[in-house]
């Protein structure tokens, strides 16, 4: 009697050896390439089909649902319509939905926009001293219309951040100090986003800062806050407006209310702006008084916090980088510690989950000045160029020292040795408010024009004009368009268009690199443009993405506007 091969049994057993969960992507692209019978069997599927869609869209199975409550072949048209109308950027919704305020309120200097709820901080006088809340239309959650309330807090306050996971809105007050003298301390406060109340969960309502060796008065715009959440951590980063200042990020524990760690950036180094990686390490982006050049520290979540590693970006054609440079990303979510009192704003989502936090991408925009040969005038003037920078959190968490040269330091780590896994992006002609879009998780939005002239550049000896004269300021925006960038997770082991393919094919999208050295990236990303349509974004000022299925535009951002427009687009 031959024995039995895999080749001979039912189509049915084969079905359920290739969907297990032991069979990762290669596994089942190399069945399906076996025969035609497995190949069939493969793009047949709908189980098989749903998960490598689920991994091609950055998803992952959201096994708290049960299968009997929502069958895979549901999930597979849902995320299917979902990709296909992503992919031509034909929204299945698009509305205006005003951003209303109590009688005497104009909008502040501050907002927040998390998992489909938008946060405008709102004020009668100087100082913001209410929040107003707008959960956004979701055609995966079922919400058809938008809902709003206001939280007045009560108290003024600088600056806040929002965790809807939690129910949780950070706050920093704007406390008067009693005499010149004083210490300079900001509280801290813990609240509920429902009803602006002291969270349930948190065993003191609010924590205190004080600025070490600050015994002056201090002003309300003498300090930037930038708050993020991780699980049971609040960081929050007091960035003074002015050099020769002291950074300072402060890590607390916000249901026990200790205090973890403070960071103060050492003497010339300013930071710019932070992300959580995960709950150990936080990314910085470090500038360099006065602003001449930056790099990227990880740094280490600890007693005495440390840098563990310090990428350097390519030595760059340009000076002076202003405005400082913005961190862009998604949350970092990871799990909190123990249960919670309070409830999530949302409900859970239906079928996915987002990936892991090491497979967010982060931006960084950049804009630097440049002086270049006028070509009516004998002398220079100065130009400016804008770059997008992309990286993966997965190169920040594993950079490998063990495989980097001895000759080099295993803390300091040179752009040729993370090159290739970050992208650069020219966007000196693009209409977009780089300190308004947003990335979140593996996608990044922007507007973009289809046709650009040529950058200037800087004559070789400062004195002369180069032989053909440059432009001295790009062309007028013809065309503006959306554009919305898609980057695969780092870990995948093929090429997404190595696929089963169920979307329109997509076009690549070349970046200009700003140094001398040309790197082949290995961090690959497709690009869908909205081409003759502008899908409804056309009056907005800046365009953010808000997970999964929303392109949102904001077209009143202006401190002291009477009224407040967003543009949702649903897909």
């Amino acid at each position: 009697m031959a024995s039995a091969t895999i080749e001979s049994l039912p189509n049915e057993l084969l079905v359920q050896i290739i969907r297990t969960n032991s069979l990762d992507v290669t596994d089942i692209l190399r069945c399906s390439r076996l025969n035609s019978r497995f190949h069939s069997i493969v793009t047949s599927t709908v189980e098989i089909q749903y998960r490598l869609l689920l991994l091609q869209s950055g998803l992952v199975n959201n096994n708290a649902i049960s299968s009997e409550i929502l069958p895979f072949s549901k999930r597979f048209a849902l995320l299917r319509a979902h990709r296909a109308a992503m992919d031509r950027l034909h929204p299945t919704r698009c509305m205006p939905i005003p951003v209303r305020m109590p009688p005497g309120y104009v909008p502040g200097s501050t907002y927040e926009l998390v998992d489909g709820i938008y946060a405008r901080g709102i004020k009668l006088d100087i100082l913001t001293n209410a929040i107003t809340f707008v959960i956004l239309p979701s055609v995966v959650l079922g919400i058809h219309e938008p809902k709003d309330w206001t939280v007045n807090l009560g108290m003024t306050i600088h600056d806040f951040g929002i965790e809807p996971l939690m129910d949780l809105l950070v706050v920093v007050e704007a406390e008067r100090q009693p005499q010149p003298h004083s210490p300079a301390v900001f509280p801290v406060h813990f609240l509920t986003i429902r009803e602006g109340k002291p969270h349930p969960d948190a065993r003191l309502p609010y924590v205190e800062f004080l600025i070490p060796n600050a015994t002056h008065i201090v002003d309300f715009q003498e300090y930037l806050f930038i708050i993020h959440m991780c699980g049971d951590l609040v960081g929050v980063l007091f960035r003074p407006r002015i050099f020769e200042k002291a950074h300072h990020l402060v890590i607390w524990n916000w249901r026990t209310g200790a205090h973890i760690c403070t960071y103060t950036a050492p003497s010339p180094i300013c930071i710019a702006s932070f992300a959580f990686l995960d709950a150990r390490h936080i990314l910085l982006a470090a500038s360099h008084e006065p602003v001449s050049e930056f790099t990227f520290d990880v740094l280490r979540i600890d007693e005495e916090p440390f840098i563990e590693y310090c990428f350097h970006p390519p030595e760059l054609e340009v000076g002076l980088n202003l405005p400082p440079p913005i961190l862009r990303s998604s949350p970092c979510r990871v799990p909190h510690s123990g249960n919670l009192i309070a409830k999530p704003i949302l409900p859970p989502l239906p079928f996915y989950c987002d990936l892991s936090p090491e497979y967010r991408v982060f931006s960084l925009s950049l804009e630097f000045l440049f002086e270049v040969w006028a070509q009516t005038v004998p002398q220079r003037v100065i130009g400016a160029k804008r770059y997008t920078l992309f990286a993966p959190a997965s190169l920040f968490l594993n950079p490998a020292p063990g495989l980097i040269p001895s000759t080099v330091s295993t803390t300091h780590i040179p752009w040729s040795w993370w090159a290739q896994r970050a992208r650069w992006l020219d966007c000196s002609a693009d209409p977009t408010n780089s300190h308004v879009c947003h990335t979140f998780g593996m996608r990044h939005v922007r507007w973009a024009t289809r046709t650009r002239s040529p950058l200037p550049s800087s004559s070789s000896d400062g004195t002369s004009p180069p032989a053909t004269p440059p432009l001295l300021t790009p062309s007028p925006p013809t065309s503006p368009c959306v554009q919305v960038l898609t980057f695969p997770p780092p870990s995948l082991p093929i090429q997404p268009s190595e696929y089963i393919t169920l979307a329109p094919r997509v076009t690549s999208f070349d970046a200009t690199p700003i140094f001398a050295e040309e790197v082949e990236s290995e961090l690959p990303f497709t690009v869908h443009t909205a081409r003759d349509r502008m899908v409804g974004l056309e009056d907005c000022e800046g365009l953010c993405v808000d997970g999964f299925e929303r392109i949102i535009g904001l077209d009143a951002r202006d401190e002291s506007d009477e009224d407040e427009t967003l543009t949702v687009c649903v897909f």
